[in-house]
């Protein structure tokens, strides 16, 4: 018998004559999508890995700038990059007053003695008071040089002694801080000062070239208030030269004083001698006038 679903007609016999035709026609086209899909993913992966590589190459190329960039640049957050003794760092500026006030303390005699030194190969003088019941105020000053004095380092001293610039006072800093540098402690830099007196401008000028060729100290900043281009109104008249400058020796570098700004004045004998208390009194008011 034959079953009743088999189909045995002439347009069935046609089909099943064309059926291996339509397949090879599916089997071509299925292989045709593959090797599109294939060639389109390649492509897209082809793609991805190219910019891949351009990133890689980038980030590389930034890392090089950076790392090209290391020597001008200070601070923590460069790994294997630390700031070596006697220099700067820029990022990490004293944010304490009594800090400051610490390392001017512990810096104060090593100026002083750098400053008999440097007065000592340029003729400079020092303001020297010597007691004296003649006198109202009870004792009596004049220039002099260290060598002829004789008198012992000690502020105060019996027989008298060098009237040495003492630390400038918190109230004074505090005031400065505020009204200059906008509550930045760290561009305070004169708490630790002295000050050398000349008699001419040749010896001021011998003097300079001795602090410039001292291998213990780094000069920051010379402000020169002599030079024709700063004007007397912004002193009240007053001229001298301030020379800003870093104690850099072996004993500042271990205990860490080497990066506290001292300042060292540098006075004409005829500015000085006007530079009294009720002088000095008649440059507060005119200072207070300008808010500094």
């Amino acid at each position: 018998s034959i079953s009743p679903s088999v189909d045995i007609s002439v347009s069935s016999m046609e089909r099943g004559a064309n059926q291996p035709r339509e397949e090879n026609q599916s089997r071509n086209l299925l292989d045709e999508t593959v090797r599109t899909r294939s060639g389109l993913w390649d492509a897209i992966a082809s793609g991805a890995l190219n910019e891949s590589r351009r990133s890689m190459d980038s980030g590389e190329s930034s890392l090089r700038r950076q790392q090209d960039r290391l020597p001008d640049q200070y601070g923590p957050e460069f790994l294997n990059y630390v700031t070596t003794p006697g220099s700067l760092d820029p990022l990490r500026p004293v944010a304490s007053l009594d800090l400051l006030y610490l390392q001017a303390s512990s810096l104060r005699p090593l100026l002083q003695h750098l400053t008999i030194k440097w007065a000592s190969k340029s003729r400079g003088l020092f303001l020297f008071r010597h007691p004296s019941t003649d006198s109202p105020i009870g004792y009596v000053e004049e220039f002099d040089s260290w060598e002829k004095a004789r008198v012992p380092l000690a502020d105060e001293a019996p027989d008298g002694g060098v009237a040495w610039a003492k630390i400038k006072a918190p109230g004074r800093s505090t005031e400065k801080v505020w009204r200059s540098y906008n509550g930045d402690v760290s561009k305070l830099l004169d708490l630790c000062r002295q000050s050398i007196v000349f008699k001419s401008l040749s010896d001021m000028e011998e003097c300079c070239g001795a602090i410039a060729a001292d291998p213990d100290v780094r000069i920051v900043r010379i402000k020169n208030r002599l030079s024709e281009q700063h004007s007397s109104m912004d002193s009240a008249g007053y001229r001298d030269i301030l020379i800003n400058l870093r104690i850099h020796t072996h004993e500042t570098c271990a205990v860490g004083l080497e990066g506290h700004i001292c300042e060292l004045q540098l006075i004409l004998e005829s500015f000085a001698r006007i530079k009294t208390h009720v002088g000095h009194k008649h440059y507060v008011a005119y200072r207070n006038t300008k808010g500094e």
